[in-house]
């Protein structure tokens, strides 16, 4: 199991990891994807911060995100999660490990001061103990609303 940077060839499966996401962490929000978009949304990625989990050459995790100015302190940047996903066959493994170390690695050579990461209401709480133990504090909760 490693950790790889995604290429372009690597649409198609980490499209498959997104509607898998979908279905199991965000199924009742509402969130309609198509072909189109994720492909439009890989290929505009800055996949600075993004990284896929390869084992056995096949594509099962992904965990990318967005870097931007903090919003009330402008000195200092920010990382927000927008995906952490690992296949459920694969959980336990490391893997999601993997891919929160290479962040943090990443985070860390560009000056990146703050991480953001969240997990849905399906996702149980179980994510809440895995941000303790890397030491994240909890922050808020989110609610959404379709217009």
């Amino acid at each position: 199991m490693k950790v790889i940077e995604p290429k372009n060839s690597d649409v198609f499966a980490w499209s498959e990891l997104v509607h898998r996401f979908i279905d199991e962490c965000i199924k009742d929000y509402g969130w309609g994807v198509n072909e189109q978009d994720l492909h439009r949304t890989y290929y505009a990625w800055d996949k600075r911060f993004g990284w896929l989990l390869e084992h056995e050459g096949k594509i099962i995790g992904v965990l990318a995100g967005a870097c931007l100015p903090h919003f009330f302190n402008y000195g200092n940047t920010l990382f927000q999660e927008s995906m952490w996903y690992v296949v459920p066959e694969h959980r336990k493994s490391g893997g999601g490990l993997l891919l929160y170390r290479a962040c943090v690695k990443q985070c860390e050579k560009m000056g990146i001061t703050r991480m953001v990461f969240a997990h849905t209401k399906h996702m149980g709480e179980e994510f809440g103990k895995i941000y303790d133990k890397l030491g994240f504090t909890y922050l808020e909760t989110h609610y959404e609303k379709a217009i």
